[in-house]
């Protein structure tokens, strides 16, 4: 029914029954109506919002209506103005526009559809985040207390803006289903790794907020004069929140006056992300020219390629990410060799637009990088949780290694069976290790005790001076540097525990005593 040109909903209110709970709340003993207390009492509220200008779904917001399907109608459900006559008419007073009829259009969902579309992500699922104007906060701030004033005895002094329903969730009731046909999703409001950030943009944001400013000038001064600090803007929903928090109604209406929007909100940039996916090996490095990660010097490559290069060139097209960030249970020199069952290490793949993947897929990525170079070998490579991530870094010190080196005499002498014998014997040795000089231009100097759980030395017969040391150390040793002492920078070092100088040839990591992540067993 129409009266008086305003929009009235029909009499068949039973979805907007939260109102009588809070009657009772607030102890209003109101005189049985033909239809029902609750039903009169929600109408006036809606009445008196409408009249000044709002929606008809913020006019139930305000009564806190909270189910879904209430805000999922059409207006002509509710033989509501003619949509011609919608299209024209001027912008909601509260939401400007954005949950308004002529606003949920399928031209509206296509444009934010087509950006979602564009990244090209395989999730099956999508949480949707929406960024509102803050002068929409100054709207729904001016509505209330208009209603409180309006009916004092209804809407109790103790309640709240909150009480309200949120324009977000009002947000998410509309368009969750045009939303999730066209973009073939699942939408869960917070456990789907796949975000999509819509912001709906307001052309008088600054004017509108401008308010804010004059309510509480010291609290915006500074952010003014401080633009690179504040980048999500000068008026943000926690500086609007915390100004508008315990305000009056007297101290905010002198300085605001809702007033009809000269133009609707509208979308902006819509930004998509996924979480990222986590990939574990271990691998081994057989060349004595390989760094782990790209090695750069004032922006340039000093070498050709890296480990990191040799797995993620392989790894990125298939996810499709651009970016990677790699990790591994500690380092190998540049010319050292890590064998045995080699080297833990993670790869985090950043945004990546290819998440739905099997086992199988990620054993042949392996087959493919194994095939591809003689530098390195990759093994149990698989996908791991954020969380599982935690045992390559947990207990750094009380891990284990094991070396193998090749040393040699630089005095031309032989080491005696007598010698060997003294070494092979010493167990739990502790070091004290001051940052070596080839790494202190990037590590802080420091004295740091490491342990040699044990060691074997072994003389090559066909090789005089030279023999092989093998060591289970602490994780963490300089190994090379135990050998040849760095001009007693380690203390003691072999060259003391033999009474001669010593230096090191070659050194492999045969083992990272680390069991993560699990052995994959591959089917032949």
């Amino acid at each position: 029914m129409r009266v008086s040109g305003r929009i009235i909903i029909e009499r068949n209110l039973s979805f907007l029954t939260p109102l009588w709970q809070l009657c009772h709340e607030v102890n209003v003993n109101m005189a049985p109506a033909e239809e029902g207390p609750s039903e009169n009492l929600n109408q006036e509220i809606i009445d008196y919002i409408q009249n000044l200008g709002s929606c008809w779904r913020c006019a139930i917001r305000f009564t806190r209506e909270r189910k879904p399907e209430a805000y999922q109608r059409k207006s002509v459900e509710f033989k509501l103005e003619p949509e011609e006559k919608l299209l024209k008419a001027s912008p909601c007073v509260i939401c400007l526009g954005l949950v308004q009829d002529h606003f949920i259009k399928e031209v509206f969902i296509d444009e934010v559809c087509q950006q979602v579309l564009k990244f090209d992500c395989d999730s099956a699922t999508f949480s949707c985040m929406v960024s509102l104007p803050v002068a929409i906060m100054l709207r729904e701030q001016a509505v209330w207390f208009l209603l409180t004033e309006k009916f004092p005895d209804l809407l109790s002094k103790n309640l709240k803006i909150d009480y309200v329903t949120s324009l977000k969730d009002v947000w998410k009731f509309v368009f969750t289903e045009p939303f999730e046909k066209k973009l073939n999703k699942q939408l869960e409001h917070s456990s789907s790794p796949f975000q999509v950030h819509i912001s709906i943009l307001y052309k008088d944001e600054i004017a509108e907020c401008g308010a804010l400013v004059d309510i509480c000038p010291e609290k915006f001064k500074h952010r003014y004069n401080r633009t690179r600090v504040y980048r999500e803007g000068i008026f943000t929903r926690n500086a609007a929140q915390s100004v508008l928090s315990g305000l009056s109604a007297k101290d905010f209406q002198k300085y605001y006056t809702l007033k009809v929007p000269s133009c609707s909100a509208h979308y902006g940039p819509v930004q998509c992300s996924h979480n990222s996916i986590h990939i574990a090996g271990r691998y081994q490095k057989f060349s004595r020219k390989l760094c782990q990660t790209p090695w750069l010097i004032e922006g340039e490559k000093h070498m050709d390629t890296s480990i990191q290069e040799l797995i993620c060139k392989h790894l990125e097209p298939f996810f499709k990410t651009q970016s990677v960030k790699f990790s591994s249970s500690g380092r190998e020199d540049v010319d050292v060799r890590t064998l045995g069952r080699g080297r833990p290490f993670a790869i985090e793949l950043i945004d990546p637009h290819r998440t739905i993947f099997t086992q199988d897929q990620i054993t042949q990525l392996q087959n493919v990088i194994n095939n591809s170079t003689d530098a390195i070998q990759v093994r149990d490579l698989q996908a791991v949780t954020k969380e599982q991530l935690s045992v390559l870094k947990e207990g750094e010190e009380e891990k284990t290694k094991i070396y193998r080196a090749l040393c040699v005499t630089l005095d031309g002498s032989t080491p005696t069976e007598e010698d060997l014998a003294k070494i092979n014997a010493i167990t739990e040795l502790v070091l004290m290790q001051k940052t070596p000089l080839r790494v202190l231009h990037r590590r802080p100097l420091a004295v740091r005790p490491r342990t040699v759980h044990e060691m074997k030395a072994t003389l090559l017969d066909d090789r005089p001076g030279h023999f092989i040391l093998r060591l289970k150390t602490q994780a963490g040793t300089y190994i090379k540097e135990f050998v040849h002492g760095d001009f007693n920078r380690t203390v003691p070092n072999l060259c003391v525990l033999l009474g001669r100088p010593v230096d090191i040839v070659a050194l492999d990591v045969d083992a990272v005593e680390l069991d993560w992540p699990p052995a994959i067993t591959i089917q032949t």
